[in-house]
C-alpha cells in the first residue's frame, strides 16, 4: 500500500509542476476531458435502455425509470430508434471530442518539450564556464532530447489519468442503479488490484531512472568515444576504449527488460482479477442477487468498462512512476544552471588601445593553488607570448582574462578598469578566441568564420580569411567558402583547420586576439606560416599568445615564462 500511495504522491507532484508553470493549458485539458465524461456518461446510460428495449423485458431499475421520465418531460418518445440516436450521438461526439482533446494534448505536449528546451538553452548561454567544465557533454546531449521527451509525456499521462478517473466514477454511478453489492465487490476486487501492482510500480520506478542513469552514460562514453576512436584504433585498442560504452549500453537493455516486465505483469495482473471477477459476478448475480439477464448483461458491460479503465489508471500512474525521475532531473538540471548563473554586475564600457594589469592575483582550481599573487603588465599593442610548463597557469591566465574565472584574490585591470566593473559581454566581443583545437562545425567554411552570426558579412568573412592567409586556399575550391569543413574540420589539413579558427577570430574586427597554442599540431613549415600570420596581425592589434614553441619566444614584443605559480618577465 506504501507503494500505491507513492505513485499517487508522484502524480500530485506531477500534477502541481505542470499547474504551476503550465496553468491554462493545463486547467483546459482537464475542463475538456471532463466534457468527454459527460458524453460518456450519455452514451454509457444509454445501454441499459438499448438492452432492454431490445429484447423486450421491462424491468424494475431506478436508471430505466429515471430516463423513461426525462424522455417524458423532454416530449420525446422512449423506443429503440430514439434511445439508439441519443446513443450513437453521444458516442460520435465523444469521438469528436477525444480527436480535439488529443491533438490539443500532443500539441501541448510538443511546445512544453521546446519550452524545456528554451529553459535550458537560456540557463546555458549565462552559466559559469567553471560549471560546465565539470559536467559530461552526454548529459546535455540526453537531456536535452530522450528526458526531455519522457518528462513532457508526463503532460498526456496526467489527462489520461484524469478521464480514467471520471470514467471510473460514472460507471461505479451507472452500476450503483443494479446492485450496490456487486459494486462493493467489484471494489474490493480493485483494492486487491492496487495492492497487487506495488511491486510493478518499484520496477517502473526503478527502470526509468536506471534508464535514464545509463542512458546518459551511454550519451558521455559515445563522445568521447568518437573522439578519440581514431587514436585508439591506430594502435588496436579500439575494443578496450568501447567496452566501456557496451557495458552503459548493457544497463540500457536490462532497464528496458525491467520496465517490459513490469508492464506486462501489470496487465497480466488485470486481466487476472478480470477473469476471476466475472465467474463470481455472473454466480453471485445470477444465484445469490437473483438479478434478471438485461441487468447482468448490463453489468457485465459495467465490470469491464470498470476493470478496463482501472487497468489504464495503473498503467498510466506507472508510467509515471517511471517518467518522474526525469522530470525531477530536467528541474534539478535546470536549478542548477540558474544557481550557477554567472554574476556579472559591471557595465562600464572596454576602452581600447588599454593594457591588461595584473595585480596580486591567486588564483586556487579546487583547492589546489595555481597562481600565486602574480603580478605583471600586458602592453596595449604588439604580440605578447606567455611561456612555461604545463600546468603553470598559462591557460588559467587567458581564463581570467577573458573572465570565465574570477581571482580568488587580487584584482585584473583593463586600462584603469577593474575587469568586474566591465559589461562581460562587451568585453568578450572585444576579444578574438583562438585554441589548440580548433573546434570547426560541421558547416560551410563561411558558416565556421561567421559563427552564426547574421550581422558578419560575405565581406568580413573574406577579409578575416584573407588577413589569416588562407583566402588564396579557399577560392581554389570546388565549392570556395561553401565548401563543407566536415566534422571538427575533418575534410581540411591541420594548417587550414586552424587557419579558419584564426579567421573566425579575426571576423568580428576584436581589439584583442588570444591565442592558446595555435601550433602545438602542426609541422615546421605551416607553424612558421602561422607565426607570420600572427606577427602581421600584431602590427594592427594586440595578440596574446600561450606557446611552447621557440619561435614564438623569439618574435614575441613581451615574453613572460611562468613557473611554480609565478610569473617573470624576460
Amino acid at each position: 500500500m506504501i507503494v500505491s500511495y507513492k505513485a499517487i504522491s508522484e502524480f500530485k507532484k506531477s500534477l502541481k509542476y505542470f499547474l504551476r508553470h503550465y496553468k491554462r493549458r493545463t486547467y483546459a485539458t482537464f475542463v475538456a476531458s471532463f466534457i468527454f465524461s459527460g458524453f460518456e456518461l450519455i452514451s454509457a446510460a444509454m445501454i441499459l435502455p438499448l438492452i432492454s428495449l431490445g429484447v423486450g423485458s421491462d424491468i424494475n431499475n431506478p436508471l430505466l425509470t429515471h430516463l423513461k421520465n426525462l424522455f417524458e418531460n423532454i416530449g420525446i418518445e422512449f423506443n429503440f430508434n430514439v434511445v439508439f440516436s441519443v446513443f450513437i450521438s453521444a458516442y460520435a461526439i465523444k469521438i469528436i471530442l477525444e480527436l480535439i482533446i488529443g491533438i490539443f494534448i500532443d500539441y501541448s505536449t510538443v511546445l512544453i518539450a521546446r519550452d524545456f528546451r528554451g529553459k535550458i538553452i537560456s540557463g546555458l548561454k549565462s552559466v559559469s564556464w567553471g560549471y560546465l567544465t565539470q559536467k559530461p557533454h552526454g548529459l546535455f546531449v540526453n537531456l536535452m532530447t530522450q528526458e526531455i521527451d519522457r518528462a513532457t509525456g508526463i503532460f498526456n499521462m496526467l489527462q489520461t489519468v484524469v478521464v480514467s478517473a471520471f470514467t471510473l466514477l460514472i460507471y461505479i454511478s451507472l452500476g450503483m442503479t443494479v446492485s450496490s453489492e456487486l459494486l462493493i465487490a467489484a471494489g474490493l476486487m480493485g483494492l486487491f488490484a492496487i495492492l497487487l501492482s506495488g511491486p510493478m510500480f518499484k520496477m517502473a520506478r526503478q527502470s526509468g531512472s536506471d534508464q535514464i542513469d545509463s542512458m546518459r552514460n551511454i550519451s558521455a562514453d559515445l563522445i568521447q568515444g568518437i573522439r578519440a576512436l581514431k587514436v585508439f584504433k591506430a594502435m588496436a585498442r579500439e575494443r578496450e576504449l568501447l567496452a566501456t560504452l557496451t557495458s552503459s549500453n548493457d544497463a540500457f537493455v536490462n532497464a528496458c527488460q525491467l520496465k517490459v516486465r513490469a508492464q506486462r505483469y501489470l496487465a497480466a495482473s488485470q486481466q487476472f482479477i478480470l477473469i476471476v471477477a466475472a465467474i463470481l459476478g455472473l454466480y453471485v448475480a445470477r444465484d445469490i442477487l437473483n438479478i434478471s439477464l438485461v441487468e447482468i448483461g448490463f453489468m457485465g458491460v459495467i465490470l469491464i468498462k470498470l476493470n478496463t479503465f482501472m487497468t489504464n489508471l495503473l498503467k498510466k500512474f506507472q508510467a509515471i512512476s517511471s517518467s518522474k525521475y526525469a522530470l525531477d532531473k530536467i528541474d534539478d538540471f535546470h536549478s542548477e544552471i540558474v544557481a550557477h548563473k554567472e554574476h556579472v554586475k559591471g557595465k562600464a564600457e572596454p576602452n581600447f588601445p588599454s593594457e591588461i594589469k595584473f595585480h596580486d592575483v591567486v588564483f586556487y582550481y579546487d583547492e589546489r593553488p595555481i597562481l600565486k599573487k602574480i603580478s605583471f603588465i600586458i602592453p596595449p599593442k604588439g604580440l605578447t607570448t606567455f611561456i612555461g610548463s604545463s600546468g603553470s597557469g598559462k591557460t588559467t591566465i587567458i581564463d581570467l582574462i577573458c573572465g570565465f574565472y574570477k581571482p580568488n584574490e587580487g584584482n585584473i585591470y583593463v586600462g584603469e578598469d577593474d575587469i568586474n566593473s566591465l559589461n562581460i559581454r562587451k568585453w568578450r566581443q572585444s576579444i578574438g578566441y583562438v585554441t589548440q583545437d580548433s573546434y570547426l562545425l560541421h558547416q560551410s567554411i563561411a558558416k565556421n568564420v561567421a559563427a552564426f552570426d547574421n550581422d558578419i558579412s560575405e565581406g568580413d568573412i573574406e577579409d578575416a580569411l584573407k588577413l589569416s592567409g588562407i583566402w588564396k586556399t579557399i577560392v581554389k575550391l570546388v565549392h570556395g567558402v561553401e565548401t563543407n569543413a566536415g566534422e571538427s574540420g575533418a575534410k581540411l589539413s591541420g594548417g587550414e583547420r586552424q587557419r579558419i579558427a584564426i579567421a573566425r577570430a579575426l571576423a568580428k574586427r576584436p581589439k584583442l586576439l588570444i591565442l592558446d597554442e595555435p601550433t602545438s599540431a602542426l609541422d615546421t613549415n605551416s607553424e612558421k606560416e602561422i607565426l607570420n600570420t600572427i606577427v602581421n596581425i600584431s602590427k594592427k592589434l594586440p595578440v596574446i599568445v600561450i606557446s611552447h614553441q621557440k619561435i614564438f619566444e623569439d618574435a614575441a614584443d613581451t615574453l613572460f615564462k611562468l613557473e611554480d605559480g609565478q610569473v617573470c618577465h624576460i
